[in-house]
């Protein structure tokens, strides 16, 4: 059922239909820049990603390269405990000071410094030496 419509009533349908248009083209539009934004956005994020990838990578190969001598280091730690245990085990009981010795095998006058060591029983049994000092040129002289 067609109804007659005037010409000023088609026009202003009209009217109404091209500002509808015309706002649709524009969200459009709107939502086209809107997209191609986003997809630069995106390309620089994953540009900015892939570097971070790759400095992330050389950092995870530094590290293995740590890990690896840190096992050498600890290896070779183990290897020394195992030797300064055995060498404080083996210590004999009591070292005679450089004076007495020195003087016991008649060396007063040593002119070459002399090793000042201490000795003293661990809680284990065990003897531990501590290197004190070097002592003077003239120590042990009467």
């Amino acid at each position: 059922m067609a109804t007659d419509v005037t010409r000023e009533e088609f026009e202003a349908r009209v009217g109404v239909l091209e500002r509808e248009v015309e706002g649709e083209k524009m969200v459009t539009r709107h939502i086209l820049e809107q997209t191609r934004r986003n997809g630069d956005d995106l390309a620089a994020v994953k540009t900015r990603m892939d570097r971070v990838e790759t400095r992330l990578d050389r950092v995870e190969t530094r590290l293995g390269g740590v890990e690896s001598r840190l096992g050498g280091v600890e290896n070779g730690l183990g290897g020394l405990e195992h030797k300064v245990s055995a060498l404080t085990r083996d210590l004999p009981r009591s070292l005679p000071t450089p004076c007495a010795m020195s003087c016991a095998n008649g060396m007063a006058r040593r002119k070459r410094p002399m090793l000042l060591i201490e000795t003293e029983r661990e809680e284990d049994g065990r003897w531990l030496a501590i290197l004190l000092a070097r002592a003077p040129a003239g120590h042990g002289a009467k």
